[in-house]
């Protein structure tokens, strides 16, 4: 497997000749020839690669399936010292042993597969290159009274990012982003509040490609970029990383300043659950009611028969809508 690609301290990611090797395997199908492979390679590596690749029943030619690499340099570049970019090829999560990862902080983790990513309540998955973006970005925050408003803001984040790139999309409380009720992104936030400051993982799944087979094993509608724009129209990925980093940062600057309600108003215009019937599963107990937003603390808001239920996203397992 490809190691992480760390910037050194003249910059550069991986040496030329490796970095032409690694877009040559993800635009021919990892055909490569044994002195050309990247840095890091062995010829198993190139089979498994290529069995995977068969298995998802990828295409072998078109531009949609080969999206240029995620550009880290030109990331570093853009944040300078703002944060550190450690972009991989393939991990097990980038939401893995977060706690662990090294100083400087803020740390931008991104990878082109993940082999057991991560979700809500310990779910996994595969995660193959096919150009979907995964991503944790690490944070410290000396203020945490707001702290539970971080996974909404971040899916309005993406929800107005995917705006300005055409795609109307709304909000399911908790974390996720659908667009005509087909998830197209979903937000982890996981925090360390033993340490000072505070400790959190702003994790981001958005799909750039879902192929079929990918689609055909999960339990929820999904859908991506490329159907929601066409092949011609996909926006470029690093440029999606930057612009996406940027808005995460500026809500963990409105947590700072305990200014993070001021931006519920936009979260509720995009809220797809107020109004419905919910059943609601929080481990022990379901609830029946009707949605009637969320609260200054982001907790969602049900109007049940015995009165109105507050539930935050930590407590709840599952949210059905009632037909």
């Amino acid at each position: 497997m490809v190691p992480a690609l760390e910037a050194d301290p003249a910059g550069q990611y991986l040496p030329p000749r490796s970095r032409d090797a690694l877009a040559r395997q993800w635009r021919q199908q990892a055909l490569l020839a044994e002195d050309e492979l990247p840095a890091g390679w062995r010829r198993g590596d190139i089979r498994r690669a290529r069995l995977q690749n068969h298995r998802l029943g990828l295409p072998s030619g078109g531009p949609w399936h080969c999206p240029p690499l995620i550009d880290g340099l030109a990331l570093q570049q853009h944040f300078q010292q703002r944060l550190k970019v450690d972009l991989r090829w393939s991990c097990r999560s980038t939401q893995a042993d977060w706690r662990r990862q090294p100083e400087p902080w803020p740390r931008l983790v991104i990878s082109e597969s993940q082999r057991g990513g991560r979700g809500r309540l310990g779910r996994s998955w595969q995660s193959a290159p096919t150009g979907n973006l995964y991503l944790s970005l690490l944070v410290s925050l000396q203020r945490v009274d707001e702290l539970s408003l971080l996974p909404l803001l971040s899916g309005l984040v993406i929800a107005e990012l995917l705006g300005r790139h055409g795609v109307d999309s709304g909000l399911k409380w908790p974390n996720d982003v659908l667009v005509n009720g087909a998830k197209i992104a979903g937000v982890l936030v996981e925090a360390d509040l033993a340490s000072r400051p505070a400790r959190l993982a702003i994790g981001v799944g958005l799909n750039w490609w879902l192929p079929a087979t990918h689609r055909g094993a999960l339990d929820r509608p999904a859908t991506d970029l490329r159907e929601q724009l066409g092949n011609h129209a996909l926006p470029d990925r690093t440029g999606l990383l930057r612009d996406l980093t940027e808005g995460l940062l500026q809500q963990v600057d409105l947590l700072e300043a305990g200014q993070g309600a001021s931006r519920l108003t936009a979260w509720r215009s995009r809220d797809l659950l107020r109004g419905h019937r919910l059943r609601i599963d929080d481990g022990h107990n379901e609830y029946l009611g009707r949605a009637a937003s969320i609260d200054e603390q982001g907790r969602l808001l049900l109007q049940c028969g015995d009165g109105l239920k507050r539930l935050s996203s930590g407590e709840v397992t599952r949210v059905w809508i009632d037909r």
